[in-house]
């Protein structure tokens, strides 16, 4: 009788704690965007966990690096549509890591890979997440707009094209954070 009281005051406890809200972890492919976030007529080009080296690749850095940094996952989608006004695409990324501090490590790593090479320019949007960097690509003839935050644990890439839906990126960028707010 004693331990089902102490399991009840520790529910009542963590219950309290979260703010009245049940809190799971969540799986990278929950916290990140899906096909019915967006409007209608997207679909998915391609969806997964990328592997160590595909993240190591992407980001210039070596395998010991990703684990000295506590690298723990990473889950990528590519969403597309094409009607009379052209092609639309959303990208959405997420990095987990195991504290806060890699995750900051990382988030400055995928900022500076992403304005490394002059195709990108910085932009004023509003913050996302705990730090972000929000950025303009114009290559081809639309160009898109994208942002790189980090929240947490967690450093999280949206991209938008064409690159005039700046309030459509704030609205899916701020759509994934409050997710890991929630969930991660």
């Amino acid at each position: 009788m004693k331990m089902f009281r102490r399991l009840i005051v520790s529910a009542i406890g963590l219950f309290a704690l979260t703010g009245g809200q049940a809190v799971a972890a969540a799986s990278l492919q929950t916290i990140a965007l899906r096909v019915n976030n967006l409007r209608p007529g997207y679909t998915t080009a391609n969806a997964g966990y990328m592997s160590e080296a595909a993240l190591a690749q992407q980001y210039h850095v070596n395998f010991g690096q990703l684990k000295y940094y506590g690298w723990t996952s990473s889950f990528d989608a590519l969403y597309v549509r094409r009607d009379a006004t052209g092609l639309g695409e959303v990208g959405n990324k997420v990095d987990q890591y195991s504290s806060g501090v890699g995750a900051h490590w990382g988030y400055r790593v995928a900022v500076q890979n992403t304005l490394c090479c002059g195709k990108y320019h910085t932009i004023a949007l509003p913050l996302v997440g705990q730090e972000s960097t929000s950025f303009l690509a114009n290559t081809g003839t639309r160009g898109f707009v994208g942002v790189k935050f980090r929240e947490g644990k967690y450093v999280v890439g949206v991209a938008v094209l064409p690159g005039t839906k700046r309030a459509s990126l704030l609205l899916l960028a701020r759509l994934v954070d409050q997710r890991i707010r929630l969930w991660g």
